[in-house]
């Protein structure tokens, strides 16, 4: 039988018991670590030992309060996520109603603009009231042959139901500078049903202006110096294949512009030109000229209008079809000049027959750089100056043969030779006039002004070291006002009225005189000239005027008469008739007044506006008397109260 086999451990123990077993070296793999093993608990925590951690309680409280705080976002969200689901995004919003505008991107100006609003209400809930506001840009009319401008429209819509949409029309005419955009802000107002609360929903509409029916350019330098004069040049061309009718040109001037001429001239207040029609591919000049002052570097803006007449006021316009703007720079001159006559800095200076003018020139250097060979011109123009009178001081040469002043280091002025920086100073020069009115009664001059053109020379070193030059023009006018005169003379024996009563007057009898007046006029048309005296309570105002078509007028509190003689043209008692006027009075002398020579009237004063210079003209006279000493038959012995 054979031999059972045996097990592993029995194998072991054989080896183990044999005589033969023999002990293996021990290799050993582990260090031996010594640990203190404590005899009681410790909640002391041990540095040096990563595994021991310390227990904090609040750390636990943290942990439950975000815990809490991520498990109530994720309710929330999971809420709205399902309300979205299920309900749909749909809240009451603004933004949930929509605006399109359909219409063209562009359009000639004078077209009819059409446009259609089409409104969606995306809502759950209707909108029970809604206004559709249109805000139209400038230049925006209601038909092409309205003046009716629209600024801005209100359309009430209405109730519109929740997923509703409408249609809204809209119709204007637009005018407009070529190759602009116009906006059209869209506006609507509403509230929801069940609801106070008032929402706005915006649109703007964008449209080009391709063209216009008047094509305006403006021809003008870009710098000027200040009181310098210029020439604006407007183009006005037509672009239509229908003729414009009635085309007005307006422009509006910057502060301190001042309007010297125009061609053509003006129909109103030196800004509006009445034009008339322009044909198709036709064009309209204008010019105009004019002075200039302002500060350095500031900018002036002349804006100009093109359109039809307004129908109510003809200085204004209607139909507005293009405007255009420009400006111009002042700019500070290298070489400074400037008037003063007679004390006045102004572009026009009014004198008066007669006077001596004096003009000083100030000049300053305004560069950085001294300007060398310095000369100054002035240039006298109008018949109106008497040659003989000119006085060049300063060390100033009259040269007649031209008519002009000059002053340079040739003359004698040293100052003029070289001029340094920042240098100051000054040339004068006085002259006269001739008579307006001429020997043998004739007018000499009408409308008499006097202009006076400086002109500054010289040279400056530029940065290149080559030599520059330098130019400066002033412009200024002396006009002369018109001689307005009053004549007054109290009468009995002549004039157009039969006087009666004792002369010379008696105590307590009445008198009658015939009081006259006479207004003549040199050279200047005059406006609203009126004559005013006062009379004395013992005289007594009859009524009567000669002639009788004169405005002649009598206040009894205060006894004033006035005489409105209106429009006095120039020639008035010199190329033509004197204007003269006539009215009775009665004088009842008292007691008191034996032996003296009473007044009839008080001062007798005129005054008018002379249209040509803008300024007020006066003239008076002394009171007048019963001494009668422009009767020709009157006695020297008749003017004095008699008992």
């Amino acid at each position: 039988m054979p031999e059972k086999p045996k097990s592993r451990i029995e194998e072991t123990n054989k080896k183990l018991y044999s005589p033969n077993f023999k002990d293996r070296p021990v290799i050993e793999t582990l260090k031996e670590r010594e640990y203190e093993v404590r005899d009681t608990w410790s909640t002391e925590k041990k540095e040096d030992s990563p595994f021991v951690v310390a227990y904090n309680p609040s750390h636990n409280r943290m942990l439950k309060k975000i815990l809490i705080l991520s498990f109530s976002f994720f309710i929330i969200a999971v809420s709205i996520a399902l309300i979205y689901f299920f309900k749909g995004s749909n809240l009451l919003s603004a933004n949930n109603v929509d605006i399109s505008v359909e219409g063209p991107v562009s359009l000639s100006g004078g077209d009819v603009l059409a446009m259609a609003m089409i409104i969606t209400n995306n809502n759950d809930v209707a909108i029970e009231s809604a206004d559709l506001l249109i805000e139209y840009p400038e230049g925006s009319y209601t038909s092409t042959e309205s003046q009716e401008a629209l600024p801005r429209i209100r359309k009430h819509l209405g109730k519109i139901n929740a997923h509703e949409t409408i249609r809204e029309s809209a119709n204007a005419v637009l005018f407009g500078e070529s190759n602009t955009e116009k906006n059209i802000l869209i506006t609507l107002e509403f509230r929801f049903e069940g609801s106070n609360a008032t929402l706005e929903k915006k649109k703007e509409y964008r449209i080009g202006i391709i063209s216009s029916p008047v094509d305006i350019t403006i021809d003008m330098l870009k710098e000027a110096n200040s009181r310098q004069e210029v020439e604006i040049t407007v183009h006005l061309k037509s672009n239509g294949t229908v003729p414009l009718k009635g085309l007005v040109f307006s422009i509006d001037y910057p502060f301190g512009f001042q309007f010297k001429e125009a061609n053509p001239k003006p129909h109103y207040d030196n800004k509006t030109w009445v034009l008339g029609d322009l044909a198709p591919s036709a064009e309209h000049v204008v010019k105009i000229k004019g002075v200039l002052e302002g500060q350095d570097e500031e900018e002036k803006i002349f804006r100009v209008y093109a359109g039809t007449q307004n129908e109510r006021d003809p200085r204004a316009l209607g139909i507005t079809y293009n405007s255009v703007s420009k400006s111009i720079f002042i700019k500070k001159p290298f070489l400074a000049i400037d008037m003063v006559i007679d004390g006045d800095t102004s572009n026009e200076h009014i004198s008066s027959s007669g006077k001596i003018v004096r003009v000083d020139v100030l000049w300053e250097n305004n560069l950085p750089t001294k300007i060398i060979d310095g000369q100054i011109q002035v240039k006298l123009l109008g018949d109106v100056i008497d040659r003989y009178s000119i006085e060049a001081g300063n060390k100033g040469f009259y040269r007649s043969l031209d008519d002009t002043i000059v002053w340079d280091s040739k003359s004698g002025n040293e100052p003029l030779t070289v001029i340094e920086p920042g240098e100051k100073g000054s040339v004068g020069f006085s002259f006269n006039f001739l008579p307006l009115v001429s020997k043998d009664g004739r007018i000499a001059f009408g409308r008499p002004e006097v202009s006076i053109e400086v002109t500054a020379h010289g040279r400056r070193v530029s940065d290149t070291n080559v030599p520059e030059e330098i130019n400066t023009v002033a412009l200024k006018k002396v006009k002369i006002e018109s001689i307005l005169n009053l004549a007054s003379r109290s009468v009995y024996y002549t004039g157009p009225f039969k006087n009666i009563g004792a002369l010379p007057p008696k105590v307590n009898q009445e008198t009658t005189y015939t009081i006259i007046w006479t207004i003549t006029n040199s050279s200047n048309d005059v406006s609203s000239a009126v004559v005013r005296t006062t009379l004395p309570t013992y005289v007594k105002w009859l009524g009567v005027v000669s002639p009788s078509s004169e405005d002649v007028s009598y206040n009894e509190i205060g006894g004033e008469v006035t005489w409105n003689a209106g429009t006095v043209p120039a020639g008035t008692g010199i190329a033509r008739g004197a204007r003269e006027v006539a009215f009775q009075i009665s004088f009842l002398p008292s007691l008191s007044q034996l032996d003296h020579i009473p007044l009839l009237t008080s001062e007798i004063v005129l005054s008018a506006k002379d249209i040509f210079t803008g300024t007020i003209l006066r003239d008076s006279k002394r009171p007048l008397t019963i001494k009668l000493s422009t009767d020709s038959m009157f006695l020297e012995n008749q003017g004095i109260v008699v008992p």
